[in-house]
């Protein structure tokens, strides 16, 4: 048991490590949004197909409600990003028939620019690898970091707690970078082998007590 706690947070460390090297990571609301903006997109598209015009900026997600081509009619006024504000919707737009975009997470309106999220530029990889990605890296690397440091600990105390001590930094280090990044697949690993490493701990500080220094 104790060997195979060690390959698995050894495996799990230098996947971390190859995911920290990637940037191209985009914050998870404003991959949300995009997909927003692409479904309304193709609604106002429908409906100019429908009628032979766009519809107008004042109250379009009503025209849109009323010709059955709403992106989502459970939500109630105008579609809004997933921070909670509408989107900028104008025609004639200045990047094509019609501009749709939100501005962003701090809510300022740049046309399309900076944290902006458009129709026509999808979401700004720079802007987001360079203000959230680095929380995330750093974040993740601060987990590897007090992990690694802890498994010095192992010639004082006993490895049935040492080792998983220095999984569950891992995890929560990579759980807290999830707040910034989208790991995805290797967020859900990391909160599955939190809850066993936990449970591990747990079983044997029952069974043994907390232990002593060599």
């Amino acid at each position: 048991m104790k060997r195979i706690i060690q390959c698995l947070v050894f495996l799990f460390v230098v996947f971390l490590i190859l995911i920290s090297c990637d940037g191209r990571m985009s914050h998870p609301p404003g991959l949300f949004t995009y997909s927003d903006i692409r479904v309304l997109s193709f609604a106002i598209e429908r409906y100019r197909m429908e009628f032979g015009r766009l519809p107008a900026p004042d109250g379009y997600w009503l025209e849109l409600e009323r010709a059955d081509m709403l992106w989502l009619p459970s939500r109630s006024g105008p579609p809004s990003d997933r921070w909670k504000r509408p989107f900028v919707y104008r025609v004639p737009g200045e990047h094509g028939d019609f501009d749709l975009y939100s501005c962003g997470e701090d809510g300022v309106d740049n046309f399309g620019k900076e944290d902006d999220i458009s129709n026509w530029a999808g979401v700004n990889e720079g802007f987001y690898s360079k203000s959230h990605w680095a929380k995330g890296r750093f974040t993740v690397a601060l987990g590897l970091f007090f992990g690694f440091f802890w498994l010095f600990f192992i010639r004082i105390y006993p490895c049935w707690f040492v080792v998983p001590l220095a999984g569950l930094l891992i995890c929560m280090g990579t759980l807290f970078g999830g707040l910034w990044v989208p790991l995805g697949w290797p967020t859900l690993v990391s909160a599955i082998l939190l809850v066993v490493l936990s449970i591990y701990l747990y079983v044997n500080i029952r069974k043994r007590g907390l232990p002593k220094c060599r």
